[in-house]
């Protein structure tokens, strides 16, 4: 071994080698990972790099925004008997673009939020009473106050009410809206006139949730494209 050392093209095999090692780094040379990769492909959150493979498959960020705006445009079906998730467009399109997404089941008084295919969090609510059922189909959330007075009903037929402070509200249909309740704990059974009813906490989660631009100031917002969040109840 010692003799081969002193062959012509194995001097010039060690002299390229120490210098792309020791000195490539100062000239540009691209450095390898221990599997042969560059680390300058692709680099996720953090600087770590990102396997090849893996880089081809993540969008570049032109095209994952396209992808959610055409997912926003795809419009609701409304008022429905009894719309299903599975064969929903509008829900297909914001798990494949990774929109966040509501669903209310009043069959189960629960309500679950969804960003794209991965439920976030679930929420035991109380929905319509048999004679003011919360409404069936596919929304977006219209309007939304951190804080408002409700009321309705007729004081002559004896179902007036009124309600002051009631909080977190996010309407997405008409008056039928996700709001905070304080009047009862009778979560998981219908109680109320045809908004979904969840505890002050739950409803304020949700409504950070899907408005994260809310800056604390009071008032109505009306969403922008980014925040009107796609809402399908069904039984």
């Amino acid at each position: 071994m010692g003799r081969l050392t002193h062959e012509p093209w194995i001097r010039r095999f060690l002299a390229t080698f120490l210098f792309v090692l020791l000195l490539g780094p100062l000239f540009g040379a691209t450095p390898l990972l221990a599997d042969g990769h560059s680390t300058d492909a692709a680099t996720q959150e953090g600087g770590w790099p990102v396997p090849p493979l893996q880089a081809r498959l993540i969008p570049p960020l032109a095209i994952q925004e396209a992808a959610k705006a055409e997912a926003r445009a795809v419009k609701v079906r409304g008022l429905m008997p009894s719309p299903d998730v599975e064969s929903s467009p509008a829900v297909a399109a914001a798990r494949a673009a990774g929109l966040k997404w509501i669903e209310v089941d009043l069959g189960a008084q629960k309500v679950y939020a969804y960003e794209g295919r991965r439920l976030v969090r679930s929420f035991v609510v109380s929905t319509g009473l048999p004679g003011t059922p919360t409404v069936t189909g596919e929304f977006r959330i219209w309007v939304r106050t951190p804080l408002q007075d409700m009321s309705g009903g007729s004081r002559a037929a004896g179902d007036y009410y009124y309600l002051e402070d009631v909080p977190w509200v996010q309407y997405f249909y008409q008056d039928y809206s996700f709001h905070g309740t304080y009047w009862h704990n009778n979560f998981g059974r219908p109680m109320s006139r045809g908004c979904v009813n969840m505890t002050i906490e739950d409803a304020k989660w949700l409504f950070d949730w899907a408005f994260p631009e809310w800056d604390g100031s009071g008032g109505w917002f009306r969403p922008t494209e980014e925040n009107a969040t796609l809402v399908l109840v069904h039984e």
